[in-house]
């Protein structure tokens, strides 16, 4: 493929994402709740610290689509310290900020050994794995939480759109990697339930779906 043309898809596929970013770091400042599941988050800000500056992948645009993920994700991590035990009150503070620090701890362990076990260079594996996981605690704690407090349809389209975005390029690249299409479609149907389920619940609340950003 074209060096131009495979930069192209790479950074277009990470644009759904950066726009998902925002939208969980507004709603979160907004709603004071955390707009992404907090477990995932650990995990997934760990694999971005690991893909931007421990194992840089080979291709320029999607290092610099890593990094602007990794920096925005420094702000929902934040916003995970100062709201994230909304969703945990059996906890006190101080549990709460001792299981923080550990889990963080043990996603970054995770997201460097699974690299060296599997020869991940690009992190592929260990990135839809992962989403596979957000797309289920994202049904999760819409269950939990029983409203749509810190969620909204465009967070869990920009992640479906993201996502699907990134899929389609993998599988391009990598068309005999049919464990990895299991997760493409997981995800993909993941996404789809979570969206029907939250647009139940904003018509359960009598508000538009489609008014909150």
């Amino acid at each position: 493929m074209d060096n131009f043309v495979l930069q192209l898809l790479v950074v277009t596929g990470g644009i759904p994402w950066i726009l998902t970013y925002f939208w969980i770091i507004r709603r979160g400042f907004i709603d004071k709740y955390l707009a992404m599941p907090l477990i995932p988050l650990f995990f997934n800000f760990a694999w971005e610290f690991t893909y931007s500056f421990v194992y840089v992948p080979p291709f320029t645009g999607q290092h610099y689509v890593n990094i602007a993920w990794f920096f925005l994700d420094i702000l929902i991590i934040w916003q995970g310290v100062k709201y994230g035990r909304k969703d945990y009150q059996d906890l006190t503070q101080r549990q709460f900020l001792w299981v923080f620090a550990g889990v963080l701890v043990l996603s970054y362990a995770v997201m460097i050994l699974m690299n060296r076990d599997l020869g991940d260079d690009i992190g592929g594996y260990t990135a839809f794995t992962l989403n596979t996981f957000i797309s289920y605690c994202y049904i999760l704690m819409l269950k939990k939480r029983r409203s749509t407090v810190g969620q909204t349809m465009y967070i869990g389209l920009g992640k479906l759109f993201g996502t699907l975005s990134s899929s389609i390029l993998y599988v391009l690249f990598y068309p005999d990697r049919f464990g990895m299409m299991v997760l493409y479609a997981t995800i993909l149907f993941l996404d789809i339930v979570y969206l029907v389920m939250l647009r139940r619940q904003f018509i359960a609340e009598g508000a538009s779906p489609w008014r909150k950003f």
